[in-house]
């Protein structure tokens, strides 16, 4: 087996991993919002692109996120506050609560017990919050009603307290200081008694049963409002329930309202989506006017005096001071983005609704034309630069002619719907891959089918055209591991392994890298690639994560650069060294990662599997006196004692305010997250660091600024 220098710097770099990313940007808009807290000066609203927060006499607002003052998380679900200490409490969606600290500003994390995951072998996920007036915590969450005392946390569910007490989608203080809870039906919780509100007989027609979502609201006439799953809206006046299944004859939406607000005249307001709001006064429901311009909002409250609404661009607030609108940061995408791709000149190309854009330049091809394709999942680019896609059925062709459409009606390939992958050559021979029906190719205007009896046998998962016109295939079939294999026209020639020092193993995923004409193939093992003549094996200095599902998503070289990327972590191979970046070490969304690409101009691109949030990092050749997001370190920022213990004092520092600090160990892993308060002049006190002994760099964001340093952890 070949030795190599570039085995040795894999090997070296592993151990000395710094950031490649000299800045991040975060796109990303709300799709929903939840029930905010009014407060005499401000209103808080938890939506799922961070929490927004609005001055409630100026209109000023901040929304604070993971780019954006350092959250966990971007999806916030709901806030309150401490009736006794005056800390802010936010619950997350994916990564429980965070609490605010009001004497400094510091936020810090507020875990659930590890065995409540554990056990539900699901993870734990917050929906609502309320304080009681001895400051006991309530968290409605997907496993049941969480109590916290300050202290430790207790559960409430099906198991240890009503059959019908699984998930809680809404939490409200009752009026004997006890708490209204929506669960499958409605509870009342007092000393410890959970008692349910509906009747026990599933005959009674006033039963009223939510089997997945819920929503409830308590008037202020005493009206308790429960709004369930099946289109079904129950009245409950402390004694009976009224059950209404319409509105003006038109039934109501089989889902619990966006939300329900009481207006200053004591009418019920509920929004389910559409052009539709429905009012309830005067014993009756009925379809009434929407009170302002902003179209389909995701939420909106009445105010002490005034209202607030959220859109999906902007937010508005009405006061007796005045009105006030904000846009939310731009999102610069019309629709979330799909398949990434490169042309034959390097640039990078994304699916955008009906359109085709091109990263680097602009340039954005319609997809709405006359006999073009809306809906493909595979498309390439000709030398020449055509474009050429395939959906289920059909291969298209653009021109300057138009779209030009190959199906079973005009050309031999075949009448079946099955997955259709489209690659081209270097001598612009347009390939085809298609489930259960082997490959094609398109030349000089005709399409071949081209018959072998392993391309029989096997499906082929991927396809790398060569710049002599053969091709290398990944090929599959039911039962068997993957093969790789090389048809050069008329064979396939199947390798195995050995052969050639080719190393197979499971899940091996391909990529050609054009400007150095190897071929690379990437599992957890290793990395080894194809000079022509043998594979080399080569270093892959990252373990998968055995405590969570993790699997490779993206593999791709290009210009000697390997970006790889699985659903909870990126790695970027460059001039010698390794990159590493996760939700934890970067302002990443914490959903999984789905799809990842660098543009020619060296812009890191992110994409995720259940949220629009899209992150550009841009790209910058670090060195060894960079810092992690590439920052370089500024030699005026000083670290005293050090090495260090417990407590060092970090000076230097030109910012004001609080700060978060980021700490990395030597192999790029963060090893320590905390805050401190910075005063332009005075050294800023960091304690309780609870590090290994060793190496770390050191990440500083306070005012906008990044600062960098290192220190060293002694015994």
């Amino acid at each position: 087996m070949k030795n190599s220098n570039i085995v040795l710097f894999l090997l070296f770099c592993s151990f000395g991993l710094s950031a490649q990313v000299s800045h991040w940007n975060s796109y990303g808009t709300p799709s929903r919002a939840q029930n905010m807290l009014e407060e005499e000066h401000t209103l808080w609203i938890p939506t799922d692109a961070g929490l927004l927060e609005v001055d409630k006499a100026t209109g000023e607002y901040n929304l604070w996120n993971k780019l954006k003052g350092g959250l966990s998380s971007n999806t916030i679900e709901a806030v309150a506050r401490h009736p006794i200490t005056g800390d802010l409490f936010i619950g997350t969606y994916d990564v429980a609560l965070l609490a605010r600290d009001e004497s400094n500003g510091a936020w810090s994390p507020l875990p659930y017990p590890e065995a409540w995951e554990a056990s539900s072998a699901q993870p734990v996920l917050t929906y609502c919050l309320q304080f009681d007036p001895e400051g006991i915590l309530w968290a409605g969450t997907n496993i049941g009603l969480a109590r916290y005392d300050g202290e430790s946390w207790e559960l409430y569910n099906q198991e240890n307290s009503h059959e019908f007490l699984r998930w809680v989608m809404a939490i409200e203080p009752a009026p004997d200081g006890g708490l209204f809870l929506a669960s499958h039906v409605l509870f009342h919780l007092k000393d410890g008694v959970f008692d349910p509100l509906s009747p026990d007989d599933f005959q009674s027609e006033e039963f009223i049963f939510s089997y997945g979502d819920a929503a409830m609201h308590y008037q202020s006439d005493g009206s308790l409002w429960f709004f369930t799953d099946v289109g079904t809206v129950g009245r409950y006046d402390g004694e009976h329930w009224q059950i209404f299944q319409q509105i003006d004859s038109v039934n109501f939406v089989s889902s619990p309202p966006r939300f329900v607000t009481e207006s200053p005249d004591g009418n019920l307001l509920a929004y389910f989506g559409g052009d539709d709001w429905y009012q309830y006064a005067e014993g009756a429901w009925s379809v009434v006017a929407a009170p302002n311009t902003i179209e389909q909002p995701f939420y909106f409250g009445f105010l002490e005096e005034g209202n607030i609404t959220v859109g999906k661009e902007k937010w508005m607030l009405e006061t007796a001071q005045g009105a006030y609108a904000a846009s939310f940061p731009e999102y610069p995408f019309s629709s979330p983005l799909f398949y990434f791709n490169h042309d034959p000149q390097g640039q990078l190309w994304v699916k955008e609704g009906a359109f085709l854009r091109n990263l680097d330049t602009g340039e954005s091809i319609s997809l709405e034309e006359e006999g073009a394709p809306l809906y493909f999942s595979s498309y390439a680019f000709s030398e020449e630069g055509d474009l050429w896609a395939s959906q289920h059925g059909a291969v298209f062709h653009l021109t300057d002619e138009g779209w030009k459409r190959f199906d079973h009606t005009n050309s031999l390939l075949p009448n079946a719907t099955n997955s259709w992958q489209i690659a081209i050559g270097q001598d612009n021979t347009v390939w085809l891959a298609i489930y259960n029906q082997g490959l094609y190719s398109y030349q000089n205007g005709d399409w071949k089918r081209h018959l072998h009896p392993t391309l029989s046998a096997f499906n082929i998962s991927e396809m790398i055209p060569l710049p002599d016109g053969n091709l290398w295939l990944r090929l599959w079939s039911s039962g068997n591991p993957f093969r790789l294999a090389y048809w050069d026209g008329e064979n396939v020639n199947l390798i195995g392994d050995g052969e050639q020092e080719f190393r197979q193993a499971s899940g091996q995923q391909l990529s050609y890298d054009p400007a150095s004409g190897l071929l690379w193939a990437l599992d957890w093992e290793g990395l080894q690639h194809f000079d022509g003549e043998a594979w080399e094996q080569l270093a892959f200095p990252f373990e998968r994560e055995t405590n969570v599902y993790e699997n490779i998503y993206t593999f791709s070289v290009r210009d000697e650069r390997i970006l790889i990327s699985t659903n909870l972590r990126i790695f970027i191979y460059e001039n010698g060294q390794w990159f590493s970046y996760s939700a934890d070490t970067a302002p990443l969304a914490n959903e999984d990662i789905r799809e990842v690409a660098v543009s020619q101009g060296a812009r890191l691109y992110v994409l995720h599997q259940s949220t629009p949030f899209v992150e550009v990092g841009e790209l910058s050749v670090a060195s060894a006196s960079d810092g992690p997001d590439g920052a370089r370190i500024n030699s005026e920022v000083y670290i005293y004692p050090n090495p260090v213990s417990d407590k060092i004092y970090l000076a230097g520092i030109s910012g004001s305010g609080r700060g978060i600090i980021h700490l990395f160990d030597a192999a790029g892993r963060l090893a320590g997250k905390t805050q401190a308060h910075f005063t332009p002049g005075e050294p800023a006190e960091i304690t309780r660091l609870n590090l290994a002994p060793g190496w770390y760099t050191g990440r500083v964001h306070v005012d906008g600024e990044v600062y960098v340093f290192r220190l060293l952890k002694g015994n």
